[in-house]
């Protein structure tokens, strides 16, 4: 009974011993083994703008190609829970008029539970947008087609010439100026990008106060003041086909808009 015991025994150790050493095989870990989990970290993403003509929309920030946030002109935006390690940043969505200082995109390294801190910095130049030519209706008469002839700068100054005609037989047409002569017309803003273009960073919106200088139907309204609002984009080269213009007056709910039939529209910076 003993030696039976004793066989038992050793053969229930034996046993015990080669489970054990099993568990801590290289490929078969301990089952209480720890797993670390990646260290993380933040990263603050800065931007500032000087010059003129800064573009109103902002920027967009994008970490590795993949996490995008927008950030404005002057401001911050933050990315949490960023492995630690090296990643690339880049700023996009910068106007034409506009340059980033500094290489972009950057690479900046993220320490393990801290914040690391990048700057982007920007610079705008003035902006200058001229634009000659006609615009008009596809419909059948009674239609319009529009003339203008503008010269507008970021800085507000400039002039323009608005001419909008009708296919009727009483030739009805209205005319509507800006002239730096006249103290009570000008331009009241401008935004250096405009979203009705094909590509935003090729167009601009402006906003004035005209004087009505002709109107064949209404006489009476000549003299008076009219707030407008354009948008103009530099789409293709002169003839092309592929320039755009808007005038809206937003008192009258008047809207007239289109490709340019004749002329170009030229943005520059300055």
């Amino acid at each position: 009974m003993v030696r039976i015991l004793g066989r038992g025994l050793c053969a229930v150790v034996t046993v015990t011993a080669a489970a054990g050493t099993a568990c801590r095989d290289s490929t078969n870990p301990l089952p209480n083994a720890d797993v670390m989990p990646p260290v993380l970290g933040t990263l603050v993403v800065s931007t500032s703008t000087t010059g003129a003509a800064l573009d109103p929309d902002g920027y967009t920030v994008t970490v590795d190609g993949t996490l995008s946030q927008p950030v404005g002109t002057s401001g911050s935006v933050t990315f949490d829970s960023l492995v630690s390690g090296p990643h690339r940043v880049e700023l996009a969505g910068v106007a034409e008029n506009c340059t980033v200082i500094g290489a972009n995109p950057q690479t900046d390294s993220v320490p393990a539970g801290d914040t690391a801190r990048a700057a982007f910095a920007v610079s705008c130049a003035s902006v200058r947008i001229i634009g000659l030519g006609q615009i008009q209706d596809a419909w059948t008469p009674p239609s319009w087609w529009d003339e203008f002839n503008f010269d507008v700068r970021s800085d507000l100054t400039g002039k323009l010439v608005y001419n909008e005609h009708w296919y009727r037989t009483d030739g009805s047409y209205v005319t509507l100026v800006v002239d730096p002569s006249d103290p009570e017309t000008g331009i009241t803003g401008f935004k250096a990008t405009a979203t009705a273009c094909a590509d935003s960073t090729r167009g601009v919106e402006f906003d004035g106060v005209s004087r009505e200088v002709v109107d064949v139907l209404a006489p009476q309204n000549v003299g008076s003041l009219v707030v407008f609002h354009a948008v103009a984009c530099d789409n293709g080269p002169s003839g092309s086909g592929l320039d755009f213009f808007s005038f809206a007056v937003p008192g009258v709910e008047y809207l007239h808009s289109g490709l340019l039939t004749t002329g170009d529209i030229a943005k520059a910076s300055y």
